[in-house]
């Protein structure tokens, strides 16, 4: 029961819806915004967003489940790689400009809604065929097509033999025939626990994300027999078992929680009561009571799990002995062969053996529940302790916040005081600066009537000197 406890919580984790972030750039690492992104999860379903100005753009999904297929719709640009960051939750997708359009047709039969592909080219984008075949693939700008790109053409991720692709009207148009196209089948995957087929669980097969359908088992594009190639988190892959005749592969998974580790859980939740002794800040205690409160959840899940089954194996218990003492009752049974005794014999010694195991853990979700509350009161009691240890130290960080509080007083007030200093000095100099201006005032006007004075004198001069000069020149003309 602890067991299936913690496998559902880690099951409920892994189907929390999340908030996944991403980012559209061109091949010059520029934002291409406006970007209509249509993303297809690994559990079927598809979510729809658009970029913005910075090429951003976001979309909700399920902790378990990845992108499996993209595509973009922005005029004038075509998907060239996108990669998925599990751990960041963070999709990013290159773009390239578009060239030539190269229009093709498939010939042959079922041509409707075929996946086409030319390698290095729309490897994530592929083009679908309409309901006669026909198909028109976006180049990238610059990308020339040669004869060599015959066998690089895929159609629903098989290779098409280069015998059945031919580029005609000068490498601008391609046709495809597939009549002789023969798919490499499926492997139905099923995933096993407890001896049930389990369904909505997310595998790895290869890097390539799946998710288990209602009935537990979906289509994977290759047959993987490694162990090692698959991943079904947060779970224990046992064994794999390959039908070839049917081509299917069963995965057997089992939990990676043990009972053992409720012990190590509680040292866990321990260690972090421990861990806060050490802290130096005022923000201790409130570190102290949220990792208490931690604690105390880890507690009271671990404590219920074991209460529900100890209740449980009593419940089993009780049921196991009303079947034993049915067997007694049969086994008084005169009428019976002994062939038949035999029988309830050995389900009577099954059963006695599934009682004793069963007593036995109930004993032991017993010490275990004894184990939890006792690392709860250990607990408890540190949490105390650190809790004196910081109320000293709150005590002196309170003595050392007064002390600063009295020195910045005494700045203050010198602050004050100069400032009070600097305003008389500053309204005396505007005073000073004041009479200054009003005798350079005065001083000008002065300096302006002396000019007018000065430029009169200099008329007076001039009519002096012109009289003087005729006055002259007339004692001479008198003496001649």
């Amino acid at each position: 029961m602890i067991i299936g406890f913690f496998s559902f919580l880690i099951a409920q984790a892994q189907d929390i819806e999340i908030q996944a972030k991403g980012r559209i750039l061109d091949q010059k690492n520029k934002p291409v915004s406006s970007s209509s992104i249509e993303i297809f999860l690994s559990d079927g379903k598809s979510v729809k967003s658009q970029s913005n100005t910075t090429g951003i753009f976001g979309f909700s999904s399920k902790k378990s489940v990845s992108p499996s297929r993209v595509t973009v719709k922005k005029a004038g640009f075509l998907i060239k790689e996108w990669r998925y960051d599990k751990e960041r939750t963070e999709l990013n997708i290159t773009m390239q400009t578009e060239g030539q359009k190269l229009k093709g047709k498939v010939e042959g039969e079922q041509v409707q809604a075929l996946r086409i592909m030319l390698k290095g080219v729309n490897d994530f984008s592929p083009v679908e065929t309409d309901s006669r075949g026909n198909f028109v693939l976006t180049l990238p700008q610059g990308y020339e097509l040669s004869p060599e790109d015959e066998e690089n053409f895929f159609i629903n991720e098989v290779k098409i033999p280069k015998k059945d692709v031919k580029l005609l009207d000068g490498n601008t148009y391609i046709k495809i025939i597939r009549s002789q196209v023969k798919e490499i089948p499926k492997t139905q995957v099923f995933v096993w626990k407890d001896g049930k087929m389990r369904a909505k669980t997310a595998i790895s097969i290869d890097n390539e994300p799946y998710i288990t359908d209602i009935q537990g088992g979906f289509f994977a594009k290759n047959m993987v027999n490694d162990k090692s190639k698959l991943e079904v988190e947060p779970f224990e892959i046992e064994k794999i078992k390959y039908e070839a005749d049917k081509n299917v592969l069963n995965i057997f998974i089992k939990d990676k929680i043990k009972a053992a580790d409720i012990a190590k859980t509680t040292e866990k939740g321990n260690e972090k009561t421990t861990e806060n002794s050490t802290a130096s800040t005022a923000n201790e205690e409130d570190n102290i009571v949220i990792d208490l409160q931690d604690f105390q959840n880890d507690f009271d899940d671990i404590v219920e799990a074991l209460e529900e089954e100890k209740r449980f194996l009593a419940e089993k218990s009780l049921a196991t002995r009303s079947e034993i003492s049915k067997l007694n009752d049969k086994l008084q049974n005169g009428n019976l062969t002994s062939e038949q005794k035999q029988s309830l014999k050995s389900k009577l010694q099954t059963l006695e053996s599934i009682l004793e195991e069963n007593n036995e853990a109930y004993a032991q979700a017993q010490q275990q529940t004894k184990i939890v509350i006792d690392k709860m009161r250990e607990a408890i009691v540190q949490k105390d302790s650190l809790n004196s240890l910081t109320q000293e130290k709150l005590q002196v960080v309170v003595e050392e916040s007064r002390r600063d509080t009295w020195i910045a007083s005494i700045i203050v007030t010198f602050l004050i005081v100069l400032t009070i200093i600097f305003y008389r000095i500053s309204r005396k100099m505007r005073h000073q600066n004041a009479q200054l201006a009003r005798q350079a005032t005065q001083l000008q006007e002065a300096f302006e009537q002396i000019k007018v004075k000065s430029e009169t004198l200099e008329q007076q001069k001039s009519i002096i000197e012109k009289k003087n000069a005729n006055i002259t020149a007339s004692i001479n003309y008198a003496k001649r």
